[in-house]
């Protein structure tokens, strides 16, 4: 299960530096002490006209059948201006084989195009078709010169995103402290990390959205 993850997070850290558009990503493990390989993942991405991605579906290789089998989906939704103005996560329902809401966040935007509040919601309550719980940040912002939130953006990476194993890295190229928040915005974990590759153990979570701060930089990682 070490070996699958660990292959997992490569190829996505893989897949944030590629400069072709990914639209599927297979995930592989190798049997112990040889050089053959079996199905482990994959990832299969959906665009749109203007090439914002539009689905993301994460599917388990079920060596019993011999098939994919759906785990988790994505929906990404956007404005007339290509800004994302909803995610919708849902997870694949086995017994009665459909998709089941788990969390959804939208998001709202200034004249600038600048995000200036998200909505979370989660706990989502199957029988009455509603989220139970519903975190809103709105955010004051300060027009600065470009290329320094990029250069912020670029700093860190995490993954892999979704967290499947208790365990997700932060690649950073500078030192510093990070916070593992809820949505609600407690603590659940700290410590600082260092330049280069930093493996992060956490406790065992309820799958849902949480947050990383690095830095003031603010990251969204997703339990499952």
């Amino acid at each position: 299960m070490k070996l699958i993850n660990l292959l997992l997070a490569l190829l996505v850290a893989q897949a944030v530096f590629a400069t072709c558009r990914v639209d599927t990503l297979n995930t592989y493990t190798f049997i112990t002490g040889t050089s053959v390989k079996e199905k482990a993942g994959r990832q299969i991405y959906s665009y749109d006209a203007n090439n914002n991605r539009t689905q993301y579906v994460y599917q388990k290789w079920n060596s019993g059948s011999s098939a994919w089998v759906n785990s988790s989906k994505y929906d990404y939704t956007y404005d007339a201006n290509n800004n994302q103005t909803q995610e919708l996560r849902q997870t694949w329902n086995s017994g009665s084989s459909n998709w089941v809401n788990n969390s959804k966040n939208t998001y709202e935007y200034n004249t600038n195009g600048d995000r200036i509040a998200e909505d979370g919601y989660s706990s989502w309550v199957d029988a009455s078709s509603y989220y139970a719980d519903h975190v809103r940040n709105e955010y004051i912002c300060t027009q600065i010169n470009t290329g320094i939130g990029d250069m912020a953006e670029l700093a860190f990476k995490l993954y892999p995103n979704p967290v499947t194993n208790n365990r997700f890295t932060i690649q950073a190229t500078q030192s510093g402290t990070y916070f593992l928040n809820d949505m609600q915005g407690r603590t659940i974990q700290q410590g600082t990390i260092v330049i280069g590759e930093n493996n992060i153990n956490i406790p065992s979570l309820q799958a849902g959205i949480y947050v990383v701060k690095i830095n003031n930089k603010i990251f969204k990682l997703v339990v499952e």
